[in-house]
């Protein structure tokens, strides 16, 4: 509870978003101190959290999105974000996710996922019209 509370903290107090540009500096800066901590894979959630809640467009070049997806083990944290309420770092991630697949099945449990985004009563527009694009573009992919 402690760590989460200091990885909160960490957060609010790193990620200026005044900075402008610098702000994929300062998120760079809040990896690699989570990195440090004993167990910093347990924080996924906490990230997802501070997207659903404070920024969910940020995304080009999103150093949360590389510490994510350096191993598979986020998937029950980022379907529960989903469920919570769609990102664009959510949605993104699911993209990428399908994209990466070859098996059909795989790829179709992905598209399901957005299709539920679609239905989602807190997806936002901007997050609505890129799950379309990711949908149309995966349909297309194995049609």
């Amino acid at each position: 509870m402690e760590t989460t509370v200091h990885v909160k903290q960490l957060i609010a107090e790193e990620i200026l978003f005044a900075n402008g540009d610098e702000v994929l500096a300062d998120l760079g800066n809040v990896v690699e101190k989570i990195r440090i901590l004993e167990r910093p894979r347990q924080l996924i959630p906490i990230i997802f959290r501070w997207a659903e809640e404070n920024h969910p467009y940020v995304l080009d070049d999103n150093p949360f999105l590389h510490f994510i997806e350096e191993d598979i083990d986020f998937i029950p944290a980022l379907e529960e974000s989903i469920n919570r309420k769609p990102t664009a770092l959510t949605i993104w991630i699911v993209h990428r996710l399908a994209n990466g697949e070859t098996d059909r099945s795989k790829i179709n449990h992905w598209v399901a996922i957005l299709q539920r985004v679609l239905r989602h009563p807190r997806t936002d527009e901007i997050c609505r019209e890129d799950t379309e694009s990711f949908i149309s573009y995966h349909i297309k992919r194995h049609a």
